[in-house]
């Protein structure tokens, strides 16, 4: 058996080639189409053993789609729960953007659920890499970056395992051990083409029509007692493009633990539409970042807007989802289009609610002001403060919409 563990805080993340019908974890996950019907590969094998119990509680369930996540019992397999993935549609293979973004919700919405069961581990085959055709490195990408996230934000350790179910393709199962560690040793993004030639293509960077949001999130363990809610605001925001009409069009790259460098590593790596801010922000309008052991940097508004700036070609709106930032949105209005900046101390139930509605509003379609006036409405049913976001923008910036 070959395997590759890395650690995230007390959680760790283990790729393999065992076979995932030998797994101990607390959760067990399977694939399967929008009928639930399994016709081979991994999921078979699971359900056999398995037994009736489980297919007699997948058949209970209709009306499934592509990113659908259902949870039954495991039946005679040693593990508590099995999930059952939706990642394709009979007879059809998923088009390459409902592929990235079903792999990072079924990936997510399987954490949540475990967490959310007690469970302390779960083993994940290839999501998508059987029948419904996802590119490993595709697969590796997506599954990678959630995962990451996930176990750095849990509050207690978590041990997650991917099977590679190739045990019996040692060369290829030493190609996709490569593919991994790549993503998780570099990040996602970063890896060179490597593909088999039976299998697909598909680019692990966003399509063409494809708008990224950046979504800095710096909370720096030094500065205040009481940490933010940054990963819920995340969340609230991820759930919220999900459940919108063009949420394959939309795509939330979230970076943890923010310094100053970082900002321009990631604007020049993902080239995002929107960039949001989540975090600190002090009166004289400069936002709190991480040194990287837990002290504040400040950055100041100029600052802010010098390296902003220099992607005015890509960037059609900023987000300072953050206290005290007009000061900052009025030194980045002169280079960038459309700004968002608040005009005083922000509750974090203020801060998240603010961003859900947006995004969801921009995700159906709305104009950058559109959304912002409808965010604006959902804020005062979590907080007493009114008008605590406040939006400015050159002629016409604000009527852009960034999906369509």
């Amino acid at each position: 058996m070959d395997s590759r563990t890395y650690r995230f805080g007390e959680s760790k993340l283990t790729v393999t080639d065992e076979r995932i019908v030998d797994s101990q974890a607390d959760v067990i996950v399977s694939t399967g189409s929008t009928s639930l019907r399994t016709s081979g590969g991994v999921s078979k094998a699971l359900l056999d053993v398995a037994g009736d119990a489980v297919t007699r509680d997948t058949a209970k369930y209709s009306d499934l789609q592509i990113g659908d996540v259902v949870v039954t019992t495991a039946g005679d397999l040693p593990s508590r729960y099995m999930f059952h993935c939706i990642t394709k549609e009979p007879g059809s293979t998923p088009p390459a953007a409902l592929m990235k973004t079903s792999l990072r919700r079924l990936t997510k919405r399987c954490f949540e659920l475990a967490d959310s069961l007690g469970a302390q581990s779960i083993s994940f085959p290839l999501l998508g890499g059987g029948l419904a055709r996802y590119p490993v490195e595709l697969i590796a990408a997506e599954m990678s970056d959630v995962l990451v996230v996930e176990m750095l934000n849990s509050a207690t350790p978590f041990h997650a395992r991917i099977h590679l179910h190739s045990p019996f393709h040692p060369k290829k199962a030493e190609l996709y051990l490569g593919i991994f560690d790549r993503f998780l040793e570099d990040g996602p993004g970063l890896a060179s083409r490597s593909e088999t030639p039976d299998e697909p293509s598909v680019p692990v960077g966003a399509p063409d029509d494809v708008s990224a949001i950046a979504f800095f999130a710096a909370d720096p363990r030094k500065y205040q007692n009481r940490p933010l809610g940054l990963a819920e605001e995340w969340r609230m925001i991820d759930d919220a493009i999900w459940q919108s009409e063009f949420r394959t069009k939309l795509e939330i790259h979230p970076i943890w633990e923010t310094r100053p460098g970082d900002i321009q590593r990631w604007l020049h790596r993902k080239r995002p539409t929107i960039v949001h801010f989540a975090g600190h922000g002090e009166e004289d309008g400069s936002l709190v970042l991480d040194s990287g052991n837990g002290d504040p940097v400040k950055v100041s508004p100029d600052v802010l807007a010098d390296l902003l700036g220099d992607f005015a070609g890509t960037i059609k709106c900023v987000v300072l989802n953050a206290c005290f930032t007009l000061e900052a949105a009025d030194a980045l209005l002169p280079k960038l289009g459309c700004i968002v900046g608040t005009t005083s101390a922000v509750q974090d139930s203020a801060a998240a609610a603010f961003s859900a509605s947006f995004y969801e509003a921009i995700g159906y379609g709305n104009s950058l002001r559109k959304a912002y006036t409808k965010a604006s409405h959902q804020v005062p049913a979590v907080s007493e403060e009114p008008n605590l976001h406040q939006i400015s923008a050159r002629d016409g910036a604000a009527e852009v919409t960034i999906v369509g």
